[in-house]
Order: C-alpha cells, then sequence, then structure tokens
C-alpha cells in the first residue's frame, strides 16, 4: 500500500522510540510524553508552553492522571520544566534531550550492535552504569536547593567535554496552579482572618463608577484593597471558591497593565459591588453555543487577556466587565488551546 502524499508527519527521534518501546512506562505516562513530543519536535521546537489542561484535552486522559503523569516524569528527568509557571508566564516544557541515558538509568534499554547479528539487552540497575573509558560515563545526582548551577536552556544539563556527561535531574518544584494543592479551610480562614486586620486600617468607602460628583484619580493600591475585601465576602458565602486571594489579584493587575498599553489611559474605576461580581465569574465562563460551563484556572487568563485585546469588536471599549460577561472568555479560552 502507498503512503497517502497528502499526509503529514512528526519529526520523531528513532532512539526515543526505542527506548519508549522498551521502558516499563506507564500508558498514561506514554500518552503525555508522545503529547510533548507532538508540541515539541512536531513544532520543530525544543520547548513549549504546555499545561495540564492542555495535555488532558490533547490526551483525553482525567486531569489527575495527567498531573500524577507529568510530575512522575519530570522527577525521572524524562521531562524537563525549562521554564517555572508565573501567574503571568506559563510553564515551558521539553523532552530532556540526553533522554537515552535517563531512559537506561530508570529502566535499562536495549542496544543493538547493527555490524554483527549480536543484541545485548542490558537490564536495570540501582547503580550508573560504567562502560570502558573511550564511552561516556552517565551519573545521576541529587541537587540541593542552594546548589548553584549555570543551566542553560534545558535548566538540567552540564557538558564537560574532558569527562563527559553528568546529568542532575531539576529539583522537585512546586507544580504549576493548574494542580494547585487546596490549603486546609481552617488554616485559610486564618490567613484570610489576618489579612482582614491589615485591610481595615486601609479600607475606604465604595465608590461607584458612575457617581459623576466625585471621580478620584486610579490608584492600584486602592484596586487591591477593593479585591481583597471583597475576595473575604465571596469566601464567606462559598469557602470553596477555588481562586486563591494572590490569584485574583494578578488576574486584575494582569488586565489592568494590558488595558493601559492598549488604550493609553488608566483603566475606569469599579465599584465595589462589580468588582465583587467579577470575582466570583472568574473560575468559570458560559460557553452559550454549546449551552455548557467552562473551568478556568489562573493560568488561563494572561493568554485569555492578551487575546482578548487583540481582536476587534464592535462598540466595545475593553472594560473588564464587558470582558468578563457574555462568551467573550469562552471564544478567547478556545482560540489559546487550539492555536
Amino acid at each position: 500500500m502507498e503512503l497517502n502524499n497528502h499526509q503529514t508527519f512528526t519529526k520523531f527521534p528513532n532512539e526515543l522510540l526505542e527506548n519508549i518501546m522498551c521502558s516499563k512506562l506507564k500508558a498514561t505516562e506514554i500518552k503525555v510524553l508522545l503529547c510533548v513530543a507532538r508540541y515539541t519536535y512536531g513544532f520543530h521546537r525544543e520547548q513549549h508552553q504546555l499545561s495540564v489542561s492542555f495535555i488532558q484535552k490533547a490526551t483525553d486522559l482525567s486531569y489527575h492522571n495527567v498531573q500524577k503523569a507529568v510530575q512522575h516524569l519530570i522527577e525521572k528527568s524524562i521531562l524537563i520544566e525549562t521554564r517555572r509557571y508565573t501567574p503571568t508566564i506559563p510553564r515551558c516544557i521539553a523532552i530532556n534531550p540526553d533522554f537515552h541515558s535517563i531512559f537506561e538509568q530508570n529502566y535499562g534499554s536495549i542496544h543493538s550492535n547493527i555490524s554483527t547479528d549480536i543484541s545485548i539487552s542490558v537490564k536495570p540497575t540501582q547503580t550508573p552504569i560504567q562502560v570502558p573509558t573511550q564511552n561516556i560515563v552517565v551519573s545521576v545526582k541529587e541537587t540541593q536547593s542552594d546548589t548553584q548551577t549555570n543551566t542553560q536552556s534545558y535548566g538540567g544539563i552540564h557538558s564537560n567535554t574532558s569527562t563527559g556527561i553528568e546529568l542532575i535531574p531539576t529539583p522537585s518544584v512546586q507544580l504549576d496552579t493548574s494542580c494547585r494543592i487546596t490549603a486546609d479551610t481552617q488554616e485559610r480562614n486564618l490567613k484570610i482572618k489576618n489579612l482582614k486586620k491589615e485591610t481595615k486600617e486601609t479600607s475606604r468607602v465604595d465608590t461607584p463608577v458612575n457617581q459623576e460628583e466625585f471621580k478620584p484619580p486610579f490608584n492600584m493600591n486602592v484596586l487591591k484593597i477593593q479585591i481583597t475585601q471583597q475576595y473575604f465576602s465571596v469566601f464567606q458565602v462559598n469557602n470553596k471558591y477555588p481562586f486563591s486571594l494572590e490569584e485574583v489579584v494578578n488576574i486584575f493587575v494582569f488586565y489592568y497593565e494590558e488595558y493601559q498599553k492598549h488604550m493609553h489611559q488608566d483603566h475606569p474605576i469599579l465599584s465595589n459591588k462589580n468588582i465583587k461580581k467579577i470575582i466570583e465569574k472568574l473560575p468559570s465562563c458560559m460557553d452559550r453555543e454549546h449551552n455548557d460551563d467552562i473551568e478556568l484556572l489562573p493560568e488561563f487568563y494572561p493568554d485569555i487577556i492578551k487575546k482578548h485585546f487583540e481582536t476587534s469588536y464592535k462598540d466595545c471599549d475593553y472594560n473588564i466587565l464587558h470582558f468578563i460577561n457574555g462568551s467573550i472568555r469562552a471564544f478567547r479560552y478556545y482560540e489559546v488551546i487550539y492555536e
């Protein structure tokens, strides 16, 4: 049967494919690894922004299983977190370019000698495999949190031409907020109580945006106080509210900064009522076309907001109230995950 010349293909290292076939990776880990390969090698990239939710949709696995698989692959140094998640920058993931040595350390590997018909199988050992001095010696070391590293693009690989290659797994770091660990309710209530004391000292009277007689100049610190007050109000009603106060503040700040950049003026001052309404709506949005609720995570918002300001609307002033209502976030969300 002849190949269809109209098909497209993903560039995939033969050695990586052979190591995957010989490894004892779980099915979910293999699917996640193939997804990373598709969106890195498949687009001629060394690394790419890949959130847990994006991989979940691409592989049709559960969120929890993707979260565990990504973490296990990072811990085994098969995947490398080349850029950590921040509230404004998504996490980047790459396949470790020294994957052969990593697979050999974790699972053992099968080597074939092309010049002869002899195939050699190497069983996994708990100690690094020592081969003749003319070849490369691979060792795996645990890094300390205070160890200084001079990493380049992959953050965990050091090369030494005189002695070979030394592979140091990157230390375990906090997962992106797509796999946030929910704080204990009692501890969270205590933090809220302490924050309330701080904000009481600097609290202010609510100033509605449509109150013409008084329009104070915009002040970011005042906005943060408003957000804090209204966050407490929302959390008292719904103590399972999924976003932390810091995540909510970061979303507002990012939106206001983008607004100033594109509109060349400060965002209009909002009433406490409107800020509370926005906070309540942040964790999800409505896809009216399919009559479905979409769960949003804090890490989605920077890209969604950027897409929002890149989009031309009819009779839109780009107020955050316009962004939070209707299906705007749903449309921009789909654009982000399927671009």
